[in-house]
């Protein structure tokens, strides 16, 4: 990916090692990467009320085109609900 498309981070923890994944867009998408990845319908969304005013409804949208059952939970924000 180049920086105008789009950013891979790797998280380095062995066997449960992970990219992170930042494009453009990618909300709409999500459904579509995690139906190779997960075993379930059902998923959990957690986010924040500023987080969420932006990307909850694309995401939602995205995940029960694939498939899905997604579950919001909206946190308030700030650093007591991390």
């Amino acid at each position: 990916m180049t920086p105008a498309t789009g950013q891979r981070i790797s998280v380095a923890l062995g066997e449960r090692s992970y990219e992170i994944v930042l494009e453009p867009g990618s909300s709409r998408t999500l459904g579509d990467r995690l139906k190779r990845l997960a075993d379930t319908a059902k998923i959990g969304i957690v986010t924040d009320r500023h987080v969420a005013r932006h990307y909850l409804k694309p995401t939602v949208e995205s995940l029960r085109q694939a498939g899905f059952d997604p579950v919001p939970i909206i946190l308030p924000p700030g650093e007591r609900a991390k």
